[in-house]
């Protein structure tokens, strides 16, 4: 009865730990936030300068802006999950055995 209790009371403390502590590959979640705002970013700016400028150059407008946007926000994206994805490399590469 007693481990009953105290599984539930461990794995309740890890998940706020794991919530709480700082994440060690936040730059791997913030890349992918990074290139969903990319590929979205096309579509959301032409819409608002459709909406919010004249119809033909507000559309123009924010298509041009939103690739330009887009494109820097997937460069950024992908440099924040590459640089992430070699610091994990380079520190849990030695543990992965050599037949994986």
């Amino acid at each position: 009865m007693a481990l009953r209790r105290v599984i539930p009371s461990v794995l309740a403390f890890l998940l706020v730990f794991a919530v709480l502590a700082p994440d060690a590959h936040a730059n791997i979640f913030r890349g992918l936030g990074y290139l969903i705002a990319g590929i979205l970013q096309l579509p959301v700016s032409t819409l608002a300068g459709t909406l919010g400028g004249p119809p033909v150059i507000g559309t123009v407008a924010g298509a041009l802006g939103g690739a330009v946007r887009g494109v820097g926000l997937i460069g950024r994206g992908a440099f924040e999950i590459a640089g992430d994805a070699v610091g994990l490399a380079m520190r849990y590469g030695p543990l992965v055995p050599l037949f994986l």
